[in-house]
């Protein structure tokens, strides 16, 4: 895997940076901790990755993006069209926008200046490389070597140069070292004591490494470690003995750090997977409700509070394979968009149902506004209170005209039983003074029963017409000793038969009925009263007629026949008195 002290590798290029996909790196949650990270790392000095940069780029673009999808959200929860959406970033989006453009730029400066400077160094190295060979060809003297010793102190002072020239330059110099020592046996003992120096060096350089397997951050680790093998390679050869021994040391270190950076990214790949599953559940879950078929608003209010608690369980959950994102966040805002959308089809559809509900209530207002005009307060308060069952009838809405409505129908229905109240008290104090002046002329015709004539009597019954009418108490006891007093000055006119006293109370009885709200009643029921009489008297009529002819032979048959004969012409002529009777209330009616 590694190779002694030309080891060579990418990840520790001395020119390169330890870049990881996934490192422990800060997880931002809000824009006001990007914009405090890089205020901090502004005011300290501190420059910032290419790396960092594109982490901050994008946890920023996931935030905006949440924020985007709940602008749009509330936007059509609100009514609008998608297509007429339009987000627009807030004063703080743009500054770290801008930001961030900013350290994009000042990075890519650095990049290119860092380009130009290894391309110089390469050439300084090979420069070096020159004066070494150089050197070669020179006689051995003590100037010679302290030359040698100068330019390579100048070679461990150069910094790096770029990646594809790195193990060329190393492997020259490190050919030229070993040909300039093997040619100068003079200098051999100081070429001993400079590899036990390098050798001491190096081991404290082993030790620095296998410190690090105790460091909790791998990318910190990783990146120290780099650094040493940078180092490692800059030191000059080690005694033979050590120089195995000593890469070994730190191979092992950096074999034990590579796998502790294997086993850190297998476990963010399985909490990421653990994350991404319970985004799928979340999902599978909203998209069932998302296709539920809820009646009521008591039911989505709650499947919306379910909604909401697992979007932000959603936002909540933030590492997960970057390979997933873009796809499963696609996939929730449709489905979260399709379950609000079913929620805003529902109250639009109860709002429509509400307005009939309201136009129907907004009727029986009227029907009840028009009640309030009424004269027949009997006939009204049936009615009203017909309309009062029909309103509870209709199904209460959660419409904001609701509450509005009912107190407009309640204010109807209250002034009308106020009304009513009040009429009432009008109408007893009305009957009052009916019941007081019919008292009065009562009296009066009391006093003149037995020498009142006929004729004075159609004065007392036009005046207690034109009194008006009485409560139920006082009505029918008055009324009926009024008309009492009428037919006994009927009874007291010696000069007309019964026939006519019959005709005359008659006549005032109609009109005694005519006044009573059972006028029709009254009718009804004389004239079946008449009718059945005279029914009757014509079935005993029957009766008699037939059973003459049983009693013919008898022994005293002329005197039970004469009975008979009485008895039939009796009832003839009280069936005839009786229809007089029907035909004379007929006319009259």
């Amino acid at each position: 895997m590694f190779d002694n002290d030309t080891f060579i590798d990418s990840s520790f290029d001395s020119n390169a940076k330890i870049e990881t996909e996934l490192t422990d790196f800060p997880e931002f949650k809000s824009k006001a901790e990007i914009a405090e990270y890089i205020e901090i790392h502004s005011a300290k000095g501190q420059s910032l990755s290419g790396k960092d940069i594109r982490n901050i780029r994008h946890s920023f673009e996931n935030i905006i993006a949440e924020e985007t999808q709940n602008a749009l959200q509330l936007f059509l929860s609100a009514g609008g069209v998608e297509d007429d959406f339009e987000f627009k970033k807030d004063e703080l989006s743009k500054k770290i926008d801008n930001q961030l453009k900013a350290l994009k730029t000042k990075w890519d400066s650095q990049l290119i200046e860092n380009q130009k400077s290894k391309k110089e160094n390469a050439d300084k190295k090979e420069h070096i490389l020159d004066q070494i060979r150089v050197l070669l060809e020179k006689d051995e003297d003590r100037s010679t070597f302290d030359e040698f010793r100068k330019l390579t102190k100048e070679w461990t002072g150069i910094g790096a140069v770029p990646q594809e020239k790195n193990q060329e330059l190393w492997a020259n110099y490190h050919a030229l070292l070993d040909r300039f020592y093997s040619r100068r046996s003079i200098f051999f003992d100081l070429k001993e004591l400079d590899k036990k120096k390098n050798t001491h060096i190096k081991e404290e350089l082993c030790l620095k490494a296998e410190s690090l397997l105790a460091e909790p951050s791998i990318t910190k680790a990783l990146h120290e470690l780099n650094l040493i093998h940078q180092e490692f390679k800059t030191i000059g050869p080690v005694v033979a003995e050590k120089q195995e021994v000593l890469w070994q040391k730190l191979k092992t270190v950096t074999e034990q750090l590579y796998q502790k950076r294997k086993e850190y990214f297998a476990q963010i790949e399985k909490e990421q997977n653990e994350n991404l599953e319970k985004k799928k559940s979340i999902l599978l879950e909203i998209s069932t409700l998302a296709s539920g078929n809820f009646l009521t608003s008591n039911e989505w209010k709650e499947k919306s509070k379910r909604v909401l608690d697992l979007e932000n369980t959603w936002k909540a959950i933030r590492n997960i394979p970057k390979e997933e994102l873009k796809n499963i966040n696609k996939e929730f805002w449709a489905v979260l968009k399709r379950f609000f959308e079913a929620k805003n089809q529902f109250y639009s559809n109860l709002e429509k149902e509400a307005e009939v509900f309201i136009q129907q209530k907004q009727a029986l207002i009227n029907e009840a506004v028009a009640l309030n005009n009424a004269e027949d307060w009997f006939n009204a308060t049936t009615k009203i209170i017909k309309l009062q069952q029909k309103w509870k009838e209709i199904p209460s809405t959660s419409s904001k005209k609701e509450n509005q409505i009912y107190e407009k129908f309640k204010k109807e229905c209250d002034l009308f039983f106020y009304k009513k109240r009040e009429s009432k008290t009008q109408e007893d104090k009305t009957q009052q003074d009916n019941l007081s002046a019919k008292q009065a002329l009562f009296s009066d015709l009391e006093s003149k029963t037995s020498t009142l004539a006929f004729a004075e009597l159609d004065s007392y019954l036009e005046k207690w017409m034109q009194i008006g009418s009485l409560n139920k108490d006082s009505k029918n006891d008055l009324t009926e000793k009024f008309f009492g007093l009428c037919e006994k000055v009927i009874d007291n006119q010696k000069q007309w038969t019964e026939e006519e006293k019959f005709k005359n109370k008659l006549t005032f009885k109609i009109k005694n009925a005519k006044e009573s709200t059972d006028a029709a009643k009254f009718v009804k029921d004389k004239e079946n009263h008449l009718k059945k009489k005279v029914k009757d008297l014509e079935g005993e009529i029957d009766i008699l007629q037939n059973n003459l002819g049983f009693f013919a032979r008898a022994k005293n048959a002329e005197q039970i026949q004469s009975d008979f004969k009485q008895k039939i012409a009796v009832l003839e002529k009280e069936k005839g008195l009786l229809k007089d009777q029907l035909k004379m209330f007929r006319d009259l009616v």
